[in-house]
């Protein structure tokens, strides 16, 4: 308790009343952080080191927020700011409250520093590959400014310490594949490390090789046989042989064999390239030079073949390549060393002689070349005849040969060519006959030729003889001699002897040139058609007449031209000349034979009127009036103003004008109609619904009284336009 006792300057005192004070514990804040410093991601352990139920805790932990649990236990912090080359600095504070006396309190705070972390990273130029690989490394490594330490280790032992370095790394097997592991650690200035790693794979690559059979270099065509010597598991080779030529496949072990072929004039070189390649792609490639001289080609043509009658007279022509020198034997036994020799065979035999000719080519490579051709030599016959009578006229044709041949040998062959087309086999043909003249333009000569022929050898006679030609016999009709205008005639020709024509159609047009032309004549009247034909033998005509008769003359008008719905009659009056009957064709689909007919029309419209007239001898003529006839479906009504009723009765004419009936006169045609009378106090005394019944001025048998009345007139026109008229009419006696 708190005692308060209060005295002056004169001793006097006075004592209050006792006040009771509270004094609380002490609060004590207290946590440990650890580590205080390292690199991004740090992890730090933060720990209450005075904890009691009695304290109450708000912590604030830097980016990692705020709390009020009594220990946070494990915090991490990261700095993201790998361009800065500071630390990030992280506030960690506790303060501690007393429960339900929060002015009781203490507070503490640690520091915590997070360096930027190290993000190691590489690519690599490849992971997989033959050998020798070389593997070279991109740095894309991320940390904080300043200098980078590397150290690389490989499993094959290689190291380095750069920050990109370049491997190469091996396999000697042939067969298997080898795997080497590669790790990079990478430390930044603030001692912070990171660690990258990858993997490579060393491909084994194969080893190349053959060897040539024999000799390298020879004449084309060359055959060059390669033993492989190729070391490898499941080798696909590739053999280039350099002249174009490629030849792959899985040969392994194989003996190959390749033929070169040098067609130039020079030596060539080609070089021979063997690649061999793993499944994988590994491969390796040997080489050499393979050299071949130019290819002799022997070749020569026997002029003027190689067979022929004796005495057969030869031109060799040498058409051998890349050769320097020549050998002929002929096979009779002659020989020669020129270039391009001559030779005369001779066979005095019956029999065919055949003989061997031969050419051995050299160049001055020591290349070579032979070709051989075998020459037959045959007998030769003579050919003559006679052909008689030497000259004939059409349709005399017949001709007769006779064969003086020599020899004559029933084992040859005779071919007798008549100089028409037309061919004969045998020692004595036949007389021949000709079907056809001679060529006008050589004298109506023919040829007739004789060829003796024995497998081989054969011989040629001619002889001409004269078949003249006969004058044109002219014959000709038409399809049609006589007909209407325009009448039109196909000209049926069977003239003989003629090969051109002219036809004259005495109607003022061009001559025709076709064989069988169409003609249209024109106009009426009877025309001489002339037909001229020219032959080889001269020329000769011939007259046909054709009859065109006169076509109708059809005229007619319509009267009225204009009539009303529904008495539209009209008259149609024929005015044809010539005409032996008709028909009218009234447009609405009605027509008639009638030569002067009337006709009712039953629509509005208007309406071509076609007639149609027919002569004697069924020629037509015909004339159509375009809008000929108009019928009026649409009308005008009226009314009078006043009448004077001379009786009961209301029928009355279309005509009436006596005015004795209150009617309307109608222009048109009405199909709908009511008229209605009323007095002046709106009383209906009269009805009708006939257009052709009037007022008479009664109402239920009386007269009306004098004076005014009231109409209505309701109604349809054919068109179908409606009308409805009011007015008043005067009554008078």
């Amino acid at each position: 308790p708190v005692w308060l006792e209060v005295s002056d300057g004169y001793g006097c005192r006075a004592q209050t009343a006792v006040q009771e004070v509270e004094v609380y514990p002490a609060v004590e804040a207290g946590f440990s952080a650890s580590p205080r410093g390292g690199c991004s991601p740090l992890l730090v352990e933060v720990v209450n080191t005075r904890p009691s139920p009695a304290y109450e805790y708000y912590w604030t932990l830097g980016s990692q927020g705020v709390t009020t649990v009594v220990s946070p236990g494990r915090l991490t912090y990261e700095n993201p700011h790998l361009d800065r080359a500071t630390a990030q600095r992280e506030v960690i504070s506790l303060e501690t409250r007393l429960v339900g006396h929060p002015e009781c309190k203490d507070k503490k705070e640690i520091t915590v520093e997070v360096w930027p972390r190290v993000i190691a990273d590489f690519t690599l130029s490849a992971t997989k590959g033959c050998d020798p690989l070389e593997v070279k490394v991109k740095d894309k490594t991320q940390s904080a400014p300043g200098v980078r330490r590397y150290v690389w280790d490989a499993s094959d032992g290689q190291r380095s310490l750069e920050a990109e370095p370049t491997f190469t790394f091996r396999n000697e097997s042939r067969s298997t594949t080898r795997e080497i592991d590669l790790t990079v650690t990478v430390s930044s200035e603030q001692g912070c490390t990171d660690t990258w790693r990858s993997h490579v794979t060393v491909l084994p690559t194969p080893v190349s090789g053959f060897s040539i059979v024999g000799d390298s270099r020879g004449c084309s065509p060359f055959a060059l046989a390669l033993e492989d010597k190729a070391e490898g598991s499941d080798l696909q080779y590739r053999y280039d042989f350099g002249d174009g030529k490629v030849e792959t496949g899985n040969l392994t072990g194989r003996r190959m064999e390749h033929t070169y072929s040098n067609r130039g004039a020079s030596p060539e070189s080609h070089l021979l390239v063997q690649r061999v390649t793993t499944p994988e792609g590994c491969w390796a490639e040997t080489s050499q030079q393979v050299h071949v001289n130019p290819q002799v080609t022997a070749d020569f043509g026997v002029l003027p073949g190689v067979n022929g009658c004796s005495p057969f007279n030869v031109t060799l022509e040498n058409h051998s390549i890349n050769a320097k020198s020549y050998e002929w034997t002929f096979g009779d036994g002659g020989i020669s060393t020129q270039e391009n020799p001559g030779h005369q065979y001779v066979n005095v035999s019956p029999l065919d002689v055949k003989n061997t000719l031969r050419l051995v080519a050299r160049s001055d490579y020591g290349c070579s070349d032979a070709l051989e051709q075998e020459i037959v030599v045959h007998a030769s016959p003579s050919a003559r005849f006679e052909a008689t009578p030497p000259a004939q006229l059409y349709p005399s044709t017949r001709v007769t040969v006779d064969n003086q041949s020599q020899p004559l040998v029933n084992s040859w062959d005779y071919t007798w060519e008549w100089g028409d087309g037309q061919s004969s086999q045998g020692i004595a043909p036949e007389p021949h006959v000709y079907e056809v003249w001679g060529d006008p333009a050589n004298d109506f000569i023919i040829p007739i030729t004789l060829t003796v022929t024995n497998s081989h050898c054969r011989s040629v006679a001619r002889k001409e003889v004269i078949i003249r030609a006969p004058k044109p016999t002219v014959e000709f009709t038409a399809n049609r001699v006589s007909g209407c205008p325009p009448l039109e005639v196909q000209m049926l020709n069977s003239t003989k002897y003629a090969e051109s024509w002219v036809w004259y159609f005495n109607d003022g047009t061009e001559p025709s040139e076709e064989p069988e032309p169409r003609h249209v004549f024109a106009e009426p009247g009877s025309y001489h058609v002339r037909l001229v034909a020219v032959g080889p033998g001269g020329m000769e005509e011939k007259f046909l007449v054709f009859e065109v008769f006169q076509r109708p003359q059809v005229e007619f008008k319509v009267e009225p031209e204009k009539v009303y719905l529904p008495n539209a009659e009209v008259q149609a009056l024929n005015l044809s000349v010539d005409a032996h009957s008709f028909r009218w064709d009234f447009g609405d689909g009605s027509t008639s034979l009638d030569e002067s007919p009337y006709h009712t029309y039953l629509a509005p419209g208007h309406y071509d009127v076609k007639l149609t007239g027919l002569s004697q001898q069924g020629c037509e003529g015909s004339k159509t009036i375009k809008n000929a006839v108009f019928v009026d479906g649409s009308g005008r009504i009226r009314f009078p103003t006043a009448f004077r009723p001379q009786g009961p009765g209301g029928r009355y004419g279309m005509r009436d004008h006596s005015n004795s009936v209150f009617h309307p006169f109608v222009d048109g045609s009405v199909q709908d109609y009511k008229l209605m009378i009323f007095t002046r106090w709106g009383e209906k005394i009269f009805q009708t619904t006939d257009v052709n019944e009037g007022w008479d001025g009664y109402f239920n048998g009386s007269q009306c009284p004098l004076g005014v009345y009231a109409w209505r007139a309701v109604g349809t026109f054919y068109d179908g336009s409606v009308f409805d008229l009011k007015g008043n009419v005067t009554l008078r006696r």
